[in-house]
């Protein structure tokens, strides 16, 4: 019988030579077909196994990474062990601007951060209370234009071996960067300027003090009013920042002065920017 050929192309013609074809063979096609047919099925249920399986040991390693406790890189056994000993010096350094950088007790004191036993930790190059020598120095390893400006100044003594003041009276130790709500520059200031033989800084001089505690208070009221500070603001707190440590650095009191009106300014428009933010 010849084979018909319908609009959808030779599925009659398959049709017919089908059924010219022994029942035997028929049987053994449609068997193969079947065959066929499993082994995809089952090809399809490996694959799929495989997908599985690889997502789970994905998760279960994310889950190990999140849970395991830090490497030996990543320890830092001088916090576990004065924190077992109850000191407050932990809690002091933890909100602090050194440590918000990642940076570690043996980037200052030295010693060896990563040994669990205490004469290996406190190694031949540790040093636990500094003299204002040593407090100098640690310091001025990164900031070294600082120092250099800073060991010109009035603020050292003149006398051989002998230093009137280092960072941490003003910048404090520990606590870098993290004072108090109610701290204020200005008046730490005076805290030696206006007693005894220092003699009390003008007027306008201490309104450059106030602008650091100004810009202090306009951050935290933007803060407290759920707003976080743009990258430009944070941008003029800084170089408002660094114009002030250069004058109170070098303790130039001229500079400072010749400064103030353009400090001012720039005090001015910091606030503008932060009652924009506010809204």
């Amino acid at each position: 019988m010849p084979a018909v050929v319908n609009e959808h192309g030779d599925a009659t013609a398959a049709q017919t030579n089908r059924e010219q074809l022994p029942d035997g063979f028929r049987v053994s096609i449609a068997q193969r077909f079947r065959s066929i047919r499993v082994s995809k099925a089952l090809a399809l249920l490996m694959f799929l196994f495989f997908v599985i399986g690889s997502t789970v040991r994905a998760f279960d390693t994310d889950a190990d990474q999140a849970t395991s406790p830090p490497s030996q890189a990543d320890a830092n056994t001088c916090v576990t062990c004065h924190q077992q000993k109850g000191d407050d010096v932990v809690a002091l350094f933890a909100p602090s601007t050194h440590a918000k950088a990642g940076l570690k007790c043996n980037r200052c004191h030295g010693g060896d951060a990563k040994s669990s036993d205490q004469a290996a930790a406190h190694a031949p190059n540790f040093i636990g209370k500094p003299t204002a020598s040593e407090s100098l120095a640690m310091c001025g390893t990164c900031h070294t234009s600082q120092l250099a400006t800073f060991k010109a100044s009035m603020h050292v003594g003149k006398q051989a071996n002998v230093i009137s003041m280092t960072c941490s009276d003003c910048h404090g130790a520990h606590m870098v960067g993290s004072f108090a709500r109610d701290f204020s520059f200005a008046l730490y200031c005076t805290n030696c300027h206006g007693l005894e033989y220092v003699r009390a800084l003008p007027a306008e001089f201490m309104k450059l003090l106030a602008l650091a505690d100004e810009e202090k208070d306009l951050l935290a009221r933007l803060a407290a009013a759920g707003r976080k500070p743009s990258l430009e603001l944070l941008t003029r707190r800084k170089e408002i920042r660094r114009q002030l440590g250069a004058i109170i650095h070098a303790t130039d009191m001229r500079g400072g002065m010749e400064k103030q009106p353009q400090l001012l300014k720039l005090g001015d428009e910091f606030k503008k920017m932060v009652e924009s933010e506010r809204k």
